[in-house]
């Protein structure tokens, strides 16, 4: 597919910023060597007027601890619910630095404490690695509500991408083992199969975003060359669970032009044969993580993100 072709199914609205921004000259890959952002952007902080905070929270005495950052609204009121954010980056890259526009965001509109761990990345720690660190951050927010200042009974889990697909596998695992009651999921767009047989993981082959070849990477870097051919735990690949009964209360949304969009509405469907509530939203013309990088740039992606705040504002009982 040529740019130009590819352009021509885009939304209007995000086309100037992709045509301005991305292209195959800069295309996606994903890698271990280091992340866009290294550091905190306080004036987001300051803009959103939330507090920021890093603490180190142990997962095993054979693992190191999980840095993780909490953002607090300055006016935070009793009980207040949380948060727990998964960032995106294809289970390999990125940090919760360069999600922390979304982090502040959450905090200050929703009246949360969001809670954004830097969970360890592949290849170097490949699964369970990166659930492990989520699974001891989900306990250690429900072990410490008072500390937080959050009612446990409106814990949230969400993210985008990889971090849709680590709070779909957070979610299954707490069912499974036990753990600490989730009262909502978010897995936006969420990198979820890694088999990659959907109609759009075919579809999606264009280099200036993400597409099939960088999917191919993302999952052999998560799980190891073979792992099509291997029994994989559905924690690491949620897609292969058959059963999603007893989940919590789940919103996404997913572009049409995002390869992860077969797998992303064929969840929701299962979710709601499973019943489980469930609303999605699937975005015409648009690719893979439109809303985090056009926002403020494009309506669609704005609107895309009011509408899942208003969705969890609802379901929190915000």
């Amino acid at each position: 597919m040529t740019d130009l072709e590819f352009g021509s199914r885009m939304h209007p609205d995000l086309y100037p910023f992709y045509a301005q921004t991305l292209g195959a000259e800069k295309a996606v890959t994903f890698s271990a060597e280091g992340s866009p952002l290294t550091r905190m952007d306080h004036n987001l902080v300051l803009e959103f007027d939330v507090s920021a905070e890093i603490v180190y929270i142990p997962v095993s005495e054979e693992t190191p601890d999980v840095k993780t950052f909490i953002f607090r609204p300055e006016k935070l009121l009793p009980n207040a619910p949380a948060i727990l954010y998964y960032h995106g980056g294809g289970y390999s890259n990125t940090n919760p630095e360069a999600y922390s526009h979304w982090c502040c965001l959450y905090a200050n509109e929703l009246g949360a404490v969001v809670v954004c761990p830097d969970y360890r990345k592949a290849p170097e720690n490949p699964y369970p690695a990166a659930l492990e660190d989520g699974i001891a951050v989900l306990n250690w927010m429900a072990a410490n509500t008072e500390n937080l200042g959050v009612d446990p009974e409106r814990i949230a889990v969400a993210g985008p991408s990889a971090g849709g697909g680590l709070t779909i596998a957070t979610c299954l695992y707490v069912r499974d083992f036990g753990g600490p009651k989730i009262a909502f999921q978010m897995p936006l767009y969420p990198t979820m199969d890694d088999r990659l047989e959907t109609r759009s993981s075919h579809e999606i082959l264009y280099e200036g975003l993400l597409c099939r070849s960088v999917c191919e990477n993302i999952w052999d870097m998560y799980l190891g060359e073979g792992h099509k051919e291997r029994e994989i735990p559905v924690y690491a690949s949620p897609s292969r669970c058959r059963d999603y009964s007893g989940l919590p209360p789940c919103y996404t949304y997913v572009g049409n032009l995002d390869p992860h969009r077969d797998e992303t509405i064929a969840y929701c469907q299962q979710l709601y044969d499973d019943g489980v509530i469930v609303s999605y939203s699937v975005y015409e013309g648009c690719f893979h993580g439109f809303d985090l990088m056009a926002h403020d740039q494009a309506k669609i992606a704005d609107m895309a993100t009011e509408v899942s705040l208003y969705t969890i504002k609802t379901a929190l009982h915000i």
